[in-house]
Order: C-alpha cells, then sequence, then structure tokens
C-alpha cells in the first residue's frame, strides 16, 4: 500500500476556546483531486493550515509523504486564500514567481529564473513573466500564484479557495487548468464553487468541525445537507453551478 500524500489521524484543535477540528482522520492518496468543501467557520482553512505544520493540533498524527509537515515542505506548494500584493509595488510576475524558488531555498538564480519561466508556461501564463503586478487581472494574478507554488516542483499542491474574487468563466478556466496538473501532482483545494469543482475532482471532504470524506467527485444533495446542516437545492446554469439554501418563510434575502 503506498504512503499518502496527505495523512491526518484523530486531529482535534481548539481556536479561541471553540473546538474548530474534532476527531478529524483523511488520508489523500498521491495523484488525487480533493476538494475540500464546507460552511464559512466550519474548519476548512485550519485543515490546511494544521496538514501544512502552519498550527500545530491538539492532539493527533498529520505527515505528508510519510513526514512531519516540517520535514515535508520542500514537497509543498502552497497558495493562501488572500495574498496581499501592493499594486505600486516595482515587481513583474517573473519575480514574483521567483519568490517561491527562495522561499523553498531551491537551486542557484540561473536555474531560478530557468524554473520560474517554466512554472508561468505550465499555467499558460508565459506572456505575463515581464508585467508588472499592478497591471494583473485577477485571473492573470491568480494563475501567477499558481506558478509561483509551482515553481518549487512540489509533490503536492495546496490552494485556499483560488477562484474567491474571481468572474465564474475565469474561475472555470482555473479548474480546468488545475485538473490538468493531476498527472504531476496531487492538489487539495478548498472550494465554495461547488458545482463547477465537482466536475473535475476526484474526491471530495466534507468539512464541518469533523470531516467526511467522499472518494467519488460526484456531490450531492445529501452530502451537502450533511455537511452545512439545513437543506440545499442546487441550481445549474450554462457554465456555473450554485447550491443556495431553501429560505425561511418572511427570512431575511440575504
Amino acid at each position: 500500500m503506498s504512503t499518502p500524500a496527505a495523512d491526518i489521524r484523530d486531529v482535534w484543535l481548539s481556536f479561541r476556546g471553540r473546538v474548530v477540528l474534532e476527531a478529524v482522520t483523511l488520508a489523500v492518496a498521491e495523484g488525487d483531486f480533493l476538494a475540500v468543501i464546507g460552511p464559512n467557520g466550519g474548519g476548512k482553512t485550519m485543515l490546511l493550515r494544521v496538514m501544512l505544520g502552519l498550527i500545530r493540533p491538539d492532539r493527533g498524527v498529520v505527515k505528508l509523504f510519510g513526514r512531519p509537515p516540517r520535514r515535508a515542505r520542500g514537497l509543498v506548494g502552497y497558495v493562501p486564500q488572500h495574498p496581499q500584493f501592493d499594486a505600486g509595488y516595482p515587481i513583474h510576475a517573473l519575480d514574483v514567481v521567483r519568490m517561491g524558488r527562495l522561499a523553498a531555498g531551491r537551486g542557484r538564480p540561473a536555474d531560478d529564473i530557468d524554473r520560474a519561466h517554466a512554472a508561468l508556461e505550465q499555467v499558460q501564463a508565459g506572456d505575463l513573466a515581464d508585467r508588472p503586478i499592478g497591471k494583473l487581472s485577477g485571473g492573470q494574478l491568480q494563475r501567477v500564484l499558481v506558478a509561483r507554488a509551482l515553481a518549487v516542483e512540489p509533490r503536492l499542491l495546496v490552494m485556499d479557495e483560488p477562484t474567491a474574487s474571481l468572474d465564474p468563466s475565469v474561475g472555470l478556466d482555473l479548474y480546468e487548468l488545475l485538473a490538468g496538473l493531476t498527472p504531476q501532482m496531487t492538489i487539495i483545494v478548498v472550494s465554495h464553487d461547488v458545482g463547477v469543482i465537482s466536475q473535475h475532482v476526484r474526491s471530495v471532504a466534507c468539512v464541518n468541525r469533523r470531516v467526511h470524506f467522499h472518494p467519488a467527485g460526484q456531490i450531492t444533495r445529501d452530502m451537502m445537507e450533511a455537511t452545512y446542516g439545513c437543506s440545499h437545492d442546487l441550481l445549474v446554469h450554462e457554465h456555473t453551478h450554485r447550491v443556495l439554501p431553501e429560505h425561511e418563510p418572511g427570512g431575511s434575502a440575504s
């Protein structure tokens, strides 16, 4: 039996006096494309931070490729939820991608430049190398950030809501891009684009303090109700899918 890319065993985590992860056990196979879904405050981002070794759990065991997270950092590319960039700072897309190599302590400067160019080509953004970051659209910047994570040549790519601020069509393009990377690496993505991402992923982890793992990429009504704790209807449109809770009679439409 092969070693999982990520192996989490009986993890508990409290934050500000509240249990946010409870008895979490999850094994993510190498080559998987896993969607992590769940309500706001359900523990999705905390799960990623524990997985990456950024937060130590109260108890439980976390391993990446059979190693403690801190010893596996060179194997992981990470795209956080809200990266901060000063749009006026005089830095180009290629420089942003090279930061990934510098942070991982990889290679020589000449190698870093070659690998950064290759990472931009991987995400179909090679033409953006000399573009100032302040001149990039939201979708272009997100591709550059994915390229920065890919520049370390990871075996595991972890992304926290990469399409949160993107137009639906741009988000769909990004998920299609990620699906094309799965032969080369394992991918874990936190997402609220439930219907869209279900077209591309191979497995789903529903997180609401506890974690329920589903090996098939299909997201069902029963799965959603168990995760979000209320009844849902799945509305399908031309390119994007939305999951909406039923409105209470006389309740707010917000």
